[in-house]
C-alpha cells in the first residue's frame, strides 16, 4: 500500500505543476516571455531576431489555441463550453463587419429560442 500512496503522491505532484504550466502557456502575456526565455538561447544564436520572433510568437498562438481547445473539451458542463465557443468566434472576428454578422445571426437565434424579444 506504501508503493501505491507514493504513486499517487507523485502522480498529483505531477498534475499539479502540469496545470500550472498550463496556466503560464495559456496566459496572453505571460505565456510567450515565459517561452522566449527558456528558448530563446536557441533560437536567437545567430541571425536577425525578427523573423525568430514572429515565427516564436505564431508558434506559441498555435499551442495557446490547441491548449486552449482541449482544455475546453475537458469541461463537462455544457453552457460553459457554449461560452468558451463563443469567445473563441468573438476572438476571432477582426472586422466591424463580420462582427456585426455573427452579433445578428446570435440575435435571431436568440429570437427563435424565445431568450430575447426582437426590438
Amino acid at each position: 500500500m506504501g508503493a501505491e500512496v507514493a504513486i499517487q503522491s507523485a502522480f498529483a505532484k505531477e498534475n499539479v505543476q502540469l496545470e500550472l504550466l498550463l496556466r503560464r502557456l495559456t496566459d496572453p502575456a505571460i505565456g510567450p516571455m515565459w517561452w522566449m526565455q527558456r528558448y530563446a538561447d536557441i533560437q536567437f544564436a545567430v541571425g536577425d531576431p525578427k523573423p525568430k520572433v514572429k515565427s516564436m510568437l505564431e508558434a506559441f498562438a498555435e499551442l495557446r489555441r490547441a491548449l486552449e481547445v482541449a482544455k475546453v473539451d475537458k469541461i463537462d458542463d455544457l453552457r460553459l463550453q457554449a461560452r468558451h465557443k463563443l469567445d473563441e468566434v468573438f476572438a476571432a472576428i477582426e472586422d466591424p463587419q463580420s462582427f456585426t454578422l455573427v452579433i445578428e445571426l446570435m440575435n435571431r437565434f436568440l429570437d427563435e429560442m424565445g431568450v430575447q424579444k426582437s426590438k
